[in-house]
């Protein structure tokens, strides 16, 4: 409960808040500065100095690991092992331990 005359400051509050002014004297909010767009930064595909980057032209499968290999060319082949390595023509190395072509 509230000490007698406790509440009299909270009954003066809503007074001081009333005056107060947040907009300008002509009631027009202040004009909004536009965000100009930041263009998104180009990010090269390798190293920096290296050549182009270019798909392989033969890919060559290394099925080292001696796992099973089951499927077919219509529905595709899956390598099994603990050791599947690609290769490629452009220097591409992939190693893996499945493989579905």
């Amino acid at each position: 409960m509230l000490k007698r005359g406790a509440w009299l400051p909270l009954l003066l509050l809503p007074m001081g808040l009333v005056s107060a002014q947040v907009l300008p004297e002509n009631d027009t909010p202040p004009e909004v500065d536009t965000i100009t767009p930041v263009p998104a930064p180009e990010i090269p595909i390798g190293a920096p100095g290296a050549e182009d980057f270019s798909m392989p032209e033969n890919l060559t499968i290394d099925n080292s690991g001696g796992g099973p290999m089951t499927g077919s060319r219509e529905t595709g082949i899956r390598y099994e092992g603990p050791g599947v390595k690609v290769t490629g023509d452009n220097g591409l190395e992939i190693f893996a331990d499945r493989l579905f072509w």
